[in-house]
């Protein structure tokens, strides 16, 4: 009998870890508007090493917070659609260094996303603040 609830108790807790991993990686399907744009700039030099790729081709979110991008570096692959969310309160874009992309102003609490149909590396940043910018490599 106390061998069971052992069991079970090692069952709930592998579930709510399990439930804690999904909602931290964020590859929750966003119902912000897409917008979708086939460029290739594999021209542009990467900023900084890159985590390794999603495997979905869902949506991965990068969040605007304290004048950073977070994370500022990510891997997808193509098809993966990158949603940004602005959590400043002042407006921000997302503005890609070879023009390719922009997201006009997005105001607090508001979203942008880009749907990366071909590979290659894309650096942007953000027009009204020239310090910050980001790198999306696309297998």
């Amino acid at each position: 009998m106390i061998n069971s609830i052992w069991i079970i108790l090692l069952i709930i807790g592998i579930m709510i870890v399990l439930l804690f991993f999904r909602k931290k990686i964020n590859f929750n399907q966003s119902t912000t508007t897409t917008t979708t744009t086939t460029t290739n700039d594999s021209e542009n030099n990467l900023k900084q090493t890159t985590n390794t790729p999603s495997q979905s081709q869902g949506s991965v979110n990068i969040q605007i917070s304290n004048l950073a991008f977070k994370p500022q570096a990510i891997t997808v692959y193509a098809g993966t659609t990158v949603v940004w969310k602005n959590m400043d309160n002042v407006s921000h874009t997302v503005t890609f260094d070879n023009g390719g992309f922009d997201s006009g102003e997005i105001t607090l609490g508001n979203s942008k996303s880009y749907t990366f149909t071909s590979s290659g590396k894309f650096a942007y940043h953000c027009t009204m603040h020239s310090n910050m910018n980001g790198t999306i490599v696309v297998r």
